[in-house]
């Protein structure tokens, strides 16, 4: 998400500095009221990600993953490198691929079912 300026909470760029809470709040969701709650509870009231997980029983990693989905943080994760690496995917990490011994161009580990 881009945004045009960032002000700071809790170490991170803010891409929203408010946020209205519907007047039927009780009609929406289940999910879609505590993704709210955690936006109006950090942005509305100001507390820490350390604070909004203590209050609703949650992970620090499940509210910061909800602000960056709401877009009210700005995502500051690199994006995944291009290029002879192996995926990223669970924690993978930036490996080069093995090189063939033999000459040839078909890589030593088999194709990823689920590119």
């Amino acid at each position: 998400m881009i945004c045009a300026k960032y002000e700071k909470h809790d170490g991170f760029e803010l891409c929203r500095t408010d946020i209205t809470l519907p007047a039927d709040l009780a009609s929406l969701e289940n999910q879609t009221r505590r993704d709210l709650t955690i936006c109006h509870l950090f942005i509305n009231l100001e507390l820490t990600i350390s604070r909004v997980a203590d209050v609703l029983n949650e992970n620090r990693r499940y509210i910061i993953l909800t602000l960056l989905e709401k877009g009210i943080l700005k995502d500051r994760r690199q994006r995944p490198r291009t290029g002879p690496f192996i995926s990223t995917e669970m924690g993978a990490g930036l490996i080069p691929e093995p090189k063939r011994s033999d000459g040839l161009s078909k890589p030593l580990r088999p194709a990823d079912p689920h590119p």
